[in-house]
């Protein structure tokens, strides 16, 4: 019996400090995704490409597959003057997972917002005021202080299949 009280003793409070630090985590978890929301928003590329590791991948909404921080980088600073200098988003954390002390998922809703008038290179067009929805996954690693990216995706959400979705 005084095992086990004993036991209590040092488990509890290990539970306790482990839980307190998943708290301070997912805060900064959140705090960086705030910060990743707010350069977007400022179209400030060399910024964003700072929130990723050097080893990083991306697949992006229609489904490039970039490598490297490197290869990243450039695409999203060639595609920004092509269209994403011509919106805003809004990027909710839906879901938080830490899956072991320094990795961790977030899963983002995104709204993007159109500020102006564009076209894309295949002639698809969008009009100031149109939105549209992506959900993003992004793999955080804590390098040193900060959590870093390490890989994400992103896809567009298909409001015509919404109501089909069978868990809702």
């Amino acid at each position: 019996m005084k095992i086990f009280f004993l036991s209590c003793l040092f488990i509890f409070p290990a539970t306790f400090l482990f839980a307190q630090n998943d708290s301070a985590d997912e805060k900064s978890i959140a705090t960086a995704v705030q910060k990743l929301e707010k350069i977007w928003n400022r179209h400030d590329m060399d910024a964003y490409c700072d929130l990723f590791t050097d080893d990083a991948t991306w697949i992006n909404i229609v489904g490039m597959f970039w490598q490297n921080k490197t290869d990243l980088c450039k695409a999203h600073k060639v595609i920004k003057e092509v269209a994403l200098k011509y919106w805003t988003a809004k990027m909710d954390l839906v879901k938080l997972r830490i899956i072991a002390p320094d990795v961790a998922l977030a899963y983002i809703y995104e709204t993007i917002h159109v500020e102006e008038d564009y076209s894309l290179p295949n002639g698809t067009k969008f009009s100031k005021g149109d939105t549209s929805h992506d959900q993003i996954s992004l793999v955080y690693i804590r390098k040193g202080n900060e959590w870093k990216i390490t890989a994400g995706h992103n896809t567009v959400v298909d409001p015509k299949m919404a109501a089909f979705n069978p868990i809702k």
